[in-house]
């Protein structure tokens, strides 16, 4: 039986306990792999009285060991990827060959319409893309088995694109998006993406993009205790401050501007910079560091998600100068730890959670000089950093998993069939 303890299988039709166990509102969310964000959200859902989910992975990418190009690392997530909730896989990694696009879509298109029809009370069907073969093939059951499609992507217009592609986008974008009956916006580009290409207001429903901001505190306090023990391993003094960089050393996420800024402060406001990740921008790193004098860094490797941590509640500041993210869940993940965010103006979130002097700052992306003067109003004065901390933990507080859910049941209850359905939902929200 396939229940919410995680059991899986491959392929065929999926087994369920929900026969014995009847929600009233189940979804069955489409994904190519469980993924260390979504999961827990799929898992908080799970536990709502009134909610279930049921996930079709097309496969099953870092629950086992996979490679990283980008981390140039092997791993799989240190996280719980499949517990609470139901879930199957069309293709084990295993196999020495990756499904087709033509195959993906259509066994997609097959489990979910199996699982609609197996699972009680289903609600509508959860979408994460609309250009991949699952979500293609996720949106087509949906349309076979009469059931809402409501798209969760990530789709902004931050990317600079070529006149081609964007004329291209302007014909094919509009009727693509007029298939989904329920838009979740994630944030203010992301609305803005769908606003652009004609989605009506009332079909747009606030869903923000968000961690597991219970889940990351946990062992916080513990982690506390041993930062000056974690400082000392990262080559911090008592007196130095610690700025945080997450994520892979990769080229797009030009973790070398900030070796370039911290090179321009005066000595006394250089912070000591920690490159948590890994990736091929690592020897870079060094010998520019090296180059510009800059002697006090440390570069931790990759770290799994119960490592983590550790070095943010080691951190004073927290940098992110991406020359593009479609959002920037570190971000997150940072002001749950309290800390101050100097995010460059081509990530998602900046919009929607950096709020300059009070919860960090933004900059443009690829100004280093601009970085610079970020890092020096932040680090400074302590009194004013920890203040910004401070409210970025507030702010975050509001980007939670209970938020996502009522984004979902206005959605739901905006789709609902009747109008008893729709009071349904609202009374049980």
């Amino acid at each position: 039986m396939l229940g919410k303890t995680g059991d899986r299988g491959f392929g065929g039709a999926p087994r369920y306990s929900s026969r014995d166990d009847p929600r009233p509102t189940m979804i069955v969310a489409v994904s190519s792999h469980p993924a260390q964000y979504r999961a827990p959200l799929y898992r908080f859902l799970s536990r709502q009285p009134d909610t279930a989910i049921h996930a079709v992975y097309l496969r099953d990418t870092h629950v086992r060991e996979s490679y990283d190009p980008d981390f140039a690392a092997v791993f799989r997530w240190a996280t719980n990827l499949l517990g609470g909730y139901e879930s199957q896989f069309l293709q084990d990694s295993t196999q020495q060959r990756r499904f087709s696009f033509r195959r993906s879509l259509f066994a997609t298109f097959a489990a979910v319409r199996q699982a609609v029809r197996t699972v009680s009370s289903p609600r509508g069907v959860l979408l994460h893309s609309y250009v991949t073969p699952e979500g293609l093939g996720g949106l087509l059951a949906a349309k076979a088995s009469r059931l809402p499609a409501m798209l969760m992507s990530e789709s902004e217009l931050l990317r600079p694109r070529s006149l081609s592609k964007r004329t291209l986008r302007n014909l094919i974008l509009p009727p693509v998006l007029k298939l989904y009956d329920a838009l979740l916006c994630i944030g203010t580009h992301n609305r803005s993406f769908y606003q652009h290409y004609g989605v009506r207001e009332e079909r747009l429903f606030f869903t923000p993009y968000c961690v597991d901001n219970v889940g990351f505190l946990v062992g916080f306090d513990q982690h506390l205790a041993a930062r000056d023990a974690t400082r000392t391993e990262l080559g911090a003094g008592p007196t130095d401050r610690v700025l945080l960089f997450a994520g892979k050393l990769i080229e797009r996420k030009r973790p070398l501007d900030i070796i370039r800024a911290v090179a321009t402060l005066e000595p006394a406001l250089r912070p000591v910079v920690v490159f948590m990740g890994s990736g091929q921008l690592a020897s870079n790193i060094r010998e520019i560091a090296t180059t510009l004098g800059v002697g006090k860094y440390a570069i931790t490797g990759f770290k799994n998600a119960d490592e983590i941590g550790r070095y943010y509640a080691a951190a004073d500041a927290f940098v992110l100068p991406s020359d593009f993210e479609t959002w920037g869940l570190v971000v997150n993940e940072a002001m749950v730890h309290a800390l101050p965010t100097i995010v460059s103006d081509r990530c998602g979130c900046a919009i929607d959670l950096v709020q300059d002097g009070r919860t960090g700052y933004r900059f443009p992306a690829g100004d280093t000089v601009a970085l610079a003067d970020r890092i020096g109003r932040v680090l400074r004065h302590e009194g004013q950093r920890r203040a910004m901390g401070a409210s970025a933990r507030a702010l975050i507080d509001s980007w939670s998993f209970a938020e996502v859910e009522l984004g979902m049941k206005k959605a739901l209850a905006f789709l609902a069939p009747s109008a008893a359905d729709r009071d349904g939902l609202i009374t049980r929200g």
